[in-house]
């Protein structure tokens, strides 16, 4: 325990520097891509009307200072008013959010059980037809673009055959297509490097050990090769967090789905200033998190990961 603690601490402060490195960044790029007044002033208006906009909303003030007021205020969880809908930014993206992680669980979910079946299936039948036939598949599936694919399940499972609702959020059923075109991409990629590590594992020592001592192929594979070879994969999921929660915001729009990447997409285009920052910093700190916990996991699994962290730092 007193080994695990300070790799603990390390990653919770290198959580919080990546944070503090986010609020930055999306503070900065948001400003340097405009004026954030641009789309909110009414056309006609005056030039002092428009400097008392800018100074009901503090735009008028060193961009230091502002930063400086804004990471205050978000630590208090204080984002803001949203300039369009007239309400806390962090209630607007709040509201949305659940949607958006039921969609971001169910499509990890997809991932860990295909891309997990298919790279068992491969990697204990190494060169064989189903080698062949998960390689080919996970290379389709890393190639498909996200938005494609949601359109080609559309119009298959949703116009043709009419088994699934094509948009909108409508009960569990609403998840299914957007949760897939989302999970294809990391299925894939977990079934590659799932594949990957078992044939490494499998001409391990102790594996053939334990083939040599009469164990079960299936006891072999339980106790001696998955606990090990799963490590990449788990690490890698971590990883997709951010890519999922990122991709939301294209298949959201392609099914019409209700969750924070439509949100994100509209803040955008309105300019809406409280809410970018707001949705940057909350999926940031989700993503920070989930990773921490993958970190966790996997040193759980082999403790040797917290040994190397303590050693080479974080």
């Amino acid at each position: 325990m007193t080994r695990f603690l300070p790799y603990l601490l390390g990653r919770l402060l290198y959580g919080l520097a990546v944070l503090l490195g986010v609020t930055g960044f999306a503070f900065g790029i948001v400003h340097l891509s405009g004026d954030p007044l641009a789309a909110l002033v009414p056309p006609g208006a005056s030039p002092a009307q428009e400097e008392a906009l800018r100074r009901g909303f503090g735009l008028d003030r060193p961009l230091p200072e502002q930063y400086g007021r804004f990471l205050g205020r978000a630590l208090r969880g204080d984002f803001g008013e949203s300039w369009r809908q007239r309400r806390p930014a962090l209630e607007a993206v709040l509201d949305p959010l659940p949607a958006t992680l039921a969609l971001t669980a169910l499509a990890v979910g997809f991932a860990l059980v295909g891309g997990g079946a298919l790279g068992l299936l491969a990697g204990t039948r190494p060169g064989g037809i189903a080698d062949a036939v998960v390689r080919a598949l996970a290379l389709l599936g890393q190639a498909l673009p996200g938005f494609w694919l949601g359109i080609l399940l559309i119009l298959v499972f949703a116009v043709r055959l009419r088994w699934l609702p094509s948009s909108g959020l409508d009960g569990p059923r609403s998840l299914v297509l957007p949760a897939i075109a989302l999970a294809a991409a990391p299925a894939a990629a977990i079934a590659r490097l799932l594949r990957a590590s078992l044939i490494e594992a499998m001409g391990a020592d102790h594996v053939r050990t334990a083939r040599g001592k009469g164990l079960a192929p299936a006891a072999v594979l339980r106790d001696h090769v998955l606990r090990g070879a799963a490590l990449p994969a788990l690490a890698y999921v971590g990883l997709q967090v951010g890519f999922l929660l990122g991709g939301a915001v294209v298949v959201e729009a392609v099914f019409a789905y209700p969750g924070v990447g439509r949100l994100a997409l509209g803040a955008v285009a309105d300019r809406d200033l409280p809410v970018v920052q707001a949705v940057v910093v909350l999926l940031a700190a989700l993503i920070v998190g989930v990773n921490i916990l993958v970190d966790l996991l996997a040193r759980w699994l082999d403790p040797r990961v917290g040994a190397a962290g303590a050693a080479g730092g974080v």
